[in-house]
């Protein structure tokens, strides 16, 4: 076979005639033998599916691939019985928010103060033994894969995240640089008081203690003025040393040709997830996540309003309370859609049930409403979202697109499966590859 691989001009069967005469050639010489000729012409393919794809072909060129996200949930949430949101993505092993960008510090100095602590967040200038004082963090640079911190001569004061960890639990730590750093422990109890703290050596398991519910992990430095960067921080539950992967949630696509298996793992902040008949979903041409669904959790901090109009609730039966809605939500008239860890969605488009309790709402506002039993005051309410938080996901006002580092997938001559292999199926791929 002639092939025009675009570096030559357009192949006829007449220039091959006068090339096979140039070279001495006789057509009798081919006798009974066939010219074909391929142009290059490439067939574009599509298919469709929720989780994986079969190509049998000489070996193709994907020329794109969408991953959808989906929500899920094994039952029917109340306030009694909260019912987790699962979407496409399963959690990675690592327990340290690196890329986190939330930070805080304590007013109170003293290390005998109680410290309310929340997973995610950079504690400024807070030490492994419950000092605290910001002033000492000279600089610092966070939510990156680097991150960086530079103290006084108060060398204890540093940056700390706080986990609530499992008693009686070995955990392991690790990292790359930290030169002229160190790393401390501090050991609370569910109240946020110190129980004990001491300084880590790299290397070495965290044994927890009997009575522990937090744990800090306070990176600082041992040279005072000195920028001392940490990147490829890790935290895991377990003793077994593995090797070093984000936090977050991941996508693995297993790519497997004649028995012999690839395995493909993207990387995510947070799952893909859909609601309705929107779906973040992940574009392969353009390098691109596109997210359209958010996720809001509400706390005892929320600024939650009792709910006055006899509209919302059955009085004597159940008590409403309200509360804005997340600022990148999409509105709606009807209550803002949305799955709830806590409360079945009640539309008001036909009259909502008041009697028993739903999330729901208008403009806005964001409504839950409890049977009386559970709560039936703001006081009660704090109480109860002190222990166990409400979370939402919801459609956003406008898609939110991001950039990121996608794996090159590619198919050799054979039978090709390209599976994504996630706890929680897609609802949905599109896989569009062209052959030759």
């Amino acid at each position: 076979m002639l092939e025009n691989n675009g570096n030559l001009a357009a192949i006829t069967e007449d220039t091959i005639k006068q090339r096979m005469a140039t070279l001495g050639i006789e057509e009798s010489e081919l006798q009974g033998i066939t010219l074909s000729i391929d142009n290059g012409v490439k067939v574009q393919q599509n298919q469709t599916g929720t989780n994986s794809s079969t190509i049998t072909n000489t070996g193709v060129s994907l020329v794109n691939y969408k991953i959808y996200g989906n929500s899920i949930q094994n039952g029917v949430p109340t306030p009694e019985s909260p019912v987790e949101i699962q979407s496409v993505g399963d959690k990675t092993k690592n327990l340290f928010n690196q890329f986190t960008t939330k930070t805080a510090s304590f007013s109170a100095v003293s290390n005998s103060s109680a410290r309310t602590f929340e997973e995610g967040v950079w504690y400024r200038g807070l030490t492994y033994n419950n000092y605290s004082y910001p002033q000492n963090l000279l600089d610092y640079n966070v939510g990156t894969s680097t991150t960086m911190v530079k103290v006084n001569g108060q060398l204890l004061y540093g940056l700390a995240q706080a986990f609530k960890v499992e008693p009686k639990q070995i955990y392991s730590f690790s990292y790359d640089g930290g030169e002229g750093g160190n790393v401390a422990l501090g050991f609370y109890d569910k109240e946020g008081k110190i129980l004990s703290y001491k300084y880590w050596t790299y290397g070495s398991t965290i044994n927890i203690p009997a009575n522990a519910y937090w744990m800090t992990i306070c990176l600082s430095g041992s040279t005072a003025n000195i920028e001392i960067s940490y990147s490829n921080i890790q935290l895991v539950l377990g003793t077994e040393s593995t090797s070093y992967e984000p936090y977050g949630y991941k996508i693995p696509i297993k790519v497997t040709t004649d028995g012999n298996t690839t395995l493909h793992n993207i990387y995510l902040a947070e799952p893909l997830r859909k609601l309705g008949e929107e779906k973040d979903y992940i574009d392969f041409e353009k390098g691109q996540i596109v997210r359209k669904i958010g996720k809001a959790v509400y706390d005892e901090n929320s600024n939650w309003t009792l709910q006055s109009a006899s509209y919302w609730f059955e009085s004597g039966v159940t008590t409403a309370f309200y509360t804005q809605i997340p600022v990148d939500a999409l509105a709606n008239s009807q209550g803002l859609e949305c799955l709830s860890n806590l409360f079945k969605f009640d539309s008001t488009s036909d009259g909502i049930n008041k009697s028993k309790p739903y999330i729901s709402g208008n403009i806005g506002n964001l409504v839950v409403n409890f049977n009386n039993e559970k709560v039936s005051s703001l006081e009660q309410l704090e109480t109860y979202l002190t222990q166990t938080k409400l979370e939402i996901v919801y459609k956003l006002n406008s898609p939110v697109y991001k950039n990121i580092k996608l794996p090159g997938i590619y198919t050799t001559k054979g039978t090709t499966s390209i599976a994504i292999d996630t706890e929680i199926s897609p609802s949905e791929f599109v896989l569009n590859y062209e052959y030759k």
